[in-house]
Order: structure tokens, then sequence, then C-alpha cells
């Protein structure tokens, strides 16, 4: 399995994408195209069969729309507690974010193919419903590989904020979901540097 990471916006979002063979076919996944779609495009090498978004908060899908036009046939998955309409993606640009706004490549509503699930499985990864940063946040957990791509749920030494139409305990229950997995799992975030469950969990006991 081949994992580029992408940091795209000013917000630093990490666009992850991910390459390799499922058990039955080989898969080309995009996670978050949040900004910068010519950036995040020079590092597909391919054609990408499926975009995944963690959640659907405006940074993390900026970059929707132009990947919708170069790659028609890609399936697009979002949780299926995630609203990804114009109204709500837009609801979270709002004072100092707005700001930053025109940086996106189009503050859109998009098409989504596939609604996943707790336990649902996508290009080998099984999804992990963790509502907290948003009411639809996911994870993608591979555990023969001991990976786990986290949006903005957990982060090196911190999680997600959930003013933003987050549930504060609901945070706290999939934190304490995601630190009893392998604690050699190597945890992929929405911003900022990788990490482990492991180092995670004796920060999070401290």
């Amino acid at each position: 399995m081949k994992i580029k990471c992408v940091t795209v916006g000013l917000l630093a979002t990490n666009c992850y994408i991910v390459s390799g063979n499922d058990g039955n076919k080989d898969f080309l996944m995009v996670i978050d195209p949040g900004a910068n779609f010519p950036l995040i495009n020079e590092s597909i090498d391919g054609v990408p069969t499926h975009i995944v978004i963690t959640h659907a908060h405006f940074d993390h899908v900026g970059a929707m729309h132009p990947m919708l036009e170069a790659y028609p046939d890609v399936q697009v998955c979002v949780s299926a507690f995630e609203n990804t309409d114009k109204e709500q993606i837009e609801k979270v640009c709002k004072g100092s974010l707005r700001l930053v706004s025109h940086h996106f490549d189009g503050l859109t509503g998009f098409r989504v193919d596939r609604r996943l699930h707790d336990g649902d499985v996508v290009c080998g990864f099984k999804v992990i419903f963790t509502p907290g940063h948003s009411p639809g946040s996911i994870c993608l957990y591979n555990e023969k590989e001991k990976i786990l791509f986290s949006g903005d749920t957990i982060f090196k030494d911190g999680c997600g904020r959930t003013d933003l139409g987050g549930n504060a305990d609901d945070m706290a229950k999939s934190l304490d979901l995601l630190l009893k997995l392998n604690p050699d799992t190597e945890v992929y975030p929405g911003h900022g540097d990788k990490t482990t469950i492991g180092y995670e969990a004796k920060g999070w006991d401290k």
C-alpha cells in the first residue's frame, strides 16, 4: 500500500492519496480533497476509483468540484450521517473562516454515490463512526496494515474542535473508541503530523 500526503489550503488540510489492492482489486482512493486541486492532481498517479470524505467541513471538500469534473466516474463515499449540501458546508464558514473561503476551489454541494455506515468496508478500510467534530465524522481503519485515517477526530497531541456543529460528549466517546485500537496503529490525521494510537493513549492518560 502506498500513501501520499498533500497538505492544502490556508488551514493546512491533509489530503491523502492511497493506492493498493483490497484483496479483490486495485484501488486508488483520495481522502479529503480540501483545496488546490492542481496540487492534489499532481500527486495522483492514475485514475482515482474512490473519493472518501471523513467529514464535510469546507476545508476537507473544497476541491470536490474540480475533482469530479476531472474524474466523473469516481465513486464518492461519505458518512450516512453527514450533511453535504451547499448550505451546510457554508455554515461553518462564518466570521474569520469566511475570509479564507475564497482560497478554496468552490464551496458547493456535491453528489454522493455511497453512504457509509459504521462497519462498512471501502478499499479494504473499515469505517468507524466517530461523531464529535461533526455529526457524521468517520475514520478509516485497516487492522492488518495498522493504519487509521482519522480526519479531524484525533490529531497528534489533540483532537478536533466541537464548536462547528459538533458535540463534546460524542467526541469523548469517539476518542475512547479509537484509543482502544492496536497501539502500533499509525494515525494519519486531517491536520498536522502523523502519530500512533499508543502515543496518543499515553498522552490522554496524563
